[in-house]
């Protein structure tokens, strides 16, 4: 199933109130940065990152993203 699939098929309980969904974008990695442009990969990367390895007893917050930001920016391209 495709990444977009999946958000379609919560579509109607999140409308209906029964489900959640928080959306985090490149613009929000971007702030956390606050350092001169930083390359679409690394941002996008960072993304993945915390999409495939957060924990959900903490979740995605701003920690987390800094976090997955730096660790990216250090191994480089």
């Amino acid at each position: 199933m495709k990444p977009w699939e999946k958000v379609l098929q919560y579509k109607d309980e999140i409308e209906a109130g029964e489900a959640i969904a928080i959306i985090w974008t490149i613009d929000d990695v971007e702030w956390i940065a606050n350092l001169a442009p930083i390359e679409e990969y690394h941002l996008k990367e960072t993304l993945r990152r915390v999409k495939e390895n957060h924990d959900a007893l903490i979740g995605v917050n701003w920690d987390v993203i800094e976090t997955t930001l730096e660790q990216v920016l250090r191994e480089g391209p």
